[in-house]
């Protein structure tokens, strides 16, 4: 079980709170990235668990990159934890690269920290890089409200798909629809994306600003 102090009180109390969609009026953040949209910072270095910049065109591969915004203290998110290394895995078998983003700018100091990424990493065997957008240039850019969110992006960097994992985040086994799994296979053989947006239902983002 997930220790983090202070924080372990605060962070449930605030996701009771704030859980939802952002408003426009009340975040003053981005709308989220539309289909057909290139790839904004694509440039951009953050740190990840080694302490080594990397940035979102370094993870690119042949048919494009799968980015997963997540978190360490997002009750939602450890629900998801089983499906991230089988992302991963079909990512592989398709040529497509995979980053995970911790957008919880707000709390970068404590468990959202660099630290508490690569313990996180660490506990759940990741297969693909984990880095803290520290101050929240790349998931502003992208426009997430809430996470785990994924963006899909094929090998020109050009968004085909955003939204959830599926429609069961607690259990792989009753998930009837595999939408980021389905859009990477359809991706790696060239198909049109069944399904290029779904909705998120997860908790808020910790903006620095908020």
């Amino acid at each position: 079980m997930k220790k983090y102090g202070f924080y372990g009180i605060l962070i449930p109390f605030m996701l009771v709170i704030f859980s939802g969609s952002y408003p426009d009026s009340m975040s003053g953040h981005k709308q989220p990235l539309q289909i057909g949209a290139k790839m904004p910072l694509a440039d951009y270095q953050m740190q990840d668990t080694n302490y080594n910049m990397l940035s979102l065109s370094m993870m690119k591969k042949k048919n494009g990159l799968l980015v997963l915004f997540t978190a360490n203290t997002c009750g939602v998110a450890d629900k998801w934890q089983s499906k991230y290394n089988m992302l991963a895995q079909t990512c592989q078998t398709y040529h497509v690269g995979m980053i995970a983003v911790n957008p919880n700018a707000a709390l970068v100091n404590g468990p959202e920290s660099v630290r508490y990424n690569k313990k996180e990493s660490d506990q759940y065997h990741y297969q693909f890089p984990y880095v803290s957008d520290s101050n929240d240039e790349v998931s502003n850019a992208f426009g997430i409200r809430q996470i785990p969110m994924v963006f899909l992006f094929d090998k020109n960097l050009k968004l085909v798909y955003r939204g959830a994992i599926d429609d069961s985040p607690s259990n792989a086994g009753n998930a009837k629809n595999h939408y980021v799994m389905d859009a990477i296979t359809s991706l790696g053989n060239g198909r049109q994306i069944p399904k290029a947006i779904t909705r998120v239902n997860g908790c808020p983002v910790m903006w620095e600003t908020d």
